[in-house]
């Protein structure tokens, strides 16, 4: 099994990393503890790589989240003509 550090911030000294990436020929890589966590303790923060909703829920304007109607027409993005919106406004 190999092991490597995640990577941290050019501006981060510290050597108390949480946690450690660890490679399996079964599993591929996954995250472990490289030490005690402490209840609470914040061990990873990224910025997400995309946001949205789940693929299970009702429909929503995807500029402001709110409902959308389940019948009827509706507001599309005029670029992709795919995104769903609840009004032009939220369009820019």
């Amino acid at each position: 099994m190999k092991t490597m550090d995640i990577t941290r911030k050019k501006e981060d000294n510290s050597d108390n990393s949480a946690c450690k990436v660890e490679r399996s020929e079964v599993l591929g890589r996954y995250l472990v503890a490289a030490r005690d966590i402490k209840a609470g303790e914040v061990v990873i923060r990224e910025t997400p790589l995309v946001v949205g909703p789940r693929g299970d829920s009702l429909p929503m304007c995807l500029a402001c989240y709110r409902p959308l109607p389940l019948q009827g027409s509706r507001q599309r993005c005029s670029k992709c003509r795919i995104v769903p919106l609840c009004s032009t406004q939220c369009e820019t």
